[in-house]
């Protein structure tokens, strides 16, 4: 077993990091939050849609769903949820693209329960084949409701004019194909091969302390062996080139467009810098997209701008909910903005507000016991490291004008851009037409 020391510097909300990696190669962090009275204890395995066959896409997502459906220790779905419910805690789970995270939030004298039922979780499902089809229902169901919702519809379409049939570009929950064929031993093959401990992390946040926490994830995990090292993910997709456009014709009041260009991953030395563009460009009520396009314009209830990173690509996109008659107009205001901001430096006064924007928001984030749980865990399972807020809030602070318009003049180009449109119009021609940055 090895311990890192606590770090020398400490960050605004009080929290130190401290690190343990068992024999078997799982890895603990824990942050104290001496003045909070809860616990969120979160688990995080290095698996997502990025790794898995093309004809069990979906399988990581599907066996989210059913270590919630019983467990040797807890057969019944309703013991999972009244372990954690039952002392007032609540317990979830998400699947994304490079990981799959699950999650509990207790007051803090139930830590090691929650931790023994996610473990139970991971460890011990039942998987019951008449449970594994009643799930498919529901999953197949759920990505049928995702084409009842226009805005989840764009951005599905985004993705795959981005990234076609790379794992990034397709549903995280599957298509009815796979999902239809997936099969419980399929699950367990993913279970078996995925859920190694040296390709996972425990982190613990709150009114904690590390040894309490270690001592109870060492009894619960400390038994498990290690495993052969996962298979190596897909190489990255191709780079894209535009324009392009994807329209999906429904009947709808409103038109949801994305409109985007490839970006940097969370990789890139430049990532601070896209931060700071995206606030920028779609950070709240007060960004330029808003102020432009909703105050200014009335072109649009609601428009905001987005970063998607992955481990080796990512996406800066533009959404816009936009009237069926205004999607040219709105679509020209937006590629104005990206224009004026790769054309003319940001004056100093916006990006000493936009920084504090994001400096503002960060930290009263990390208010939250379930935040300070993510932020350690997602980091030392993504990049092997945790990053202290001070030291993330000074790379914000570093970025200069200079820095945010070379990169926008990176990004925003005509051949980078992308855009999905969800509605009835069927004004293609103009609408590929006005796709140019100039």
């Amino acid at each position: 077993m090895t311990t890192s020391p606590k770090s020398k510097t400490q960050d605004q909300e009080t929290a130190l990091y401290e690190k343990t990696i068992l024999p078997n190669g799982l890895t603990i962090v824990t942050a104290q939050m001496p003045h909070t009275r809860s616990a969120a204890v979160q688990l995080y395995v290095r698996v997502g849609a990025r790794d898995e066959r093309p004809d069990v896409s979906g399988v990581s997502h599907f066996v989210e769903h059913m270590v919630f459906k019983g467990t040797t220790q807890r057969p019944n779905p309703v013991q999972i949820s009244e372990a954690i419910e039952g002392v007032g805690g609540g317990l979830n789970a998400a699947t994304d693209h490079e990981h799959t995270n699950y999650r509990a939030l207790v007051p803090s004298p139930y830590m090691a329960t929650a931790l023994d039922v996610l473990t139970d979780m991971l460890l011990h499902p039942l998987l019951i084949p008449q449970e594994v089809d009643k799930e498919r229902a529901v999953i197949l169901e759920e990505i049928s409701s995702t084409y009842d919702s226009p805005p989840e519809i764009a951005d599905l379409a985004f993705d795959s004019l981005m990234w076609g049939n790379h794992p990034y570009g397709l549903d995280v929950a599957g298509s009815e194909e796979t999902v239809g064929v997936i099969m419980r031993d399929d699950l367990v093959e993913h279970l078996d091969r995925r859920y190694s401990p040296s390709s996972m992390v425990v982190s613990v946040a709150g009114n904690v302390t590390h040894e309490a926490v270690v001592e109870e994830a060492t009894r619960l995990w400390g038994g498990v062996p290690a495993r052969e090292k996962a298979p190596s993910p897909p190489a990255a997709p191709e780079q894209p080139t535009g324009p392009r456009m994807m329209p999906y014709r429904k009947r709808t009041e409103q038109t949801n467009l994305i409109l985007g260009v490839p970006a940097l991953s969370y990789n890139h030395p430049d990532r601070y810098t896209q931060d700071v563009l995206d606030a920028l460009l779609g950070g709240g009520m007060s960004s330029r997209l808003f102020v432009e396009l909703r105050e200014n314009r009335g072109l649009a209830y609601s428009v905001s701008s987005f970063v998607k990173s992955y481990s080796d690509a990512g996406a800066f996109g533009v959404h816009a909910a936009v009237d069926n008659d205004r999607i040219l107009p709105a679509l020209d205001a937006i590629l104005s903005e990206l224009k004026r901001i790769r054309e003319i430096k940001a004056p100093e006064v916006e990006l000493r507000k936009i920084k504090e924007y994001i400096k503002g928001h960060t930290l009263l984030s990390l208010e939250r016991s379930g935040y300070v749980a993510h932020w350690a865990g997602w980091q030392e399972l993504m990049l092997g490291r945790i990053d202290l807020v001070d030291d993330v809030l000074e790379k914000i602070e570093s970025v200069t004008a200079d820095d945010v318009q070379a990169l926008a003049q990176k990004l925003f180009t005509t051949d980078k851009l992308h855009l999905s449109i969800v509605g009835p119009s069927r004004r293609d021609a103009a609408v590929r037409k006005a796709l140019t940055l100039g």
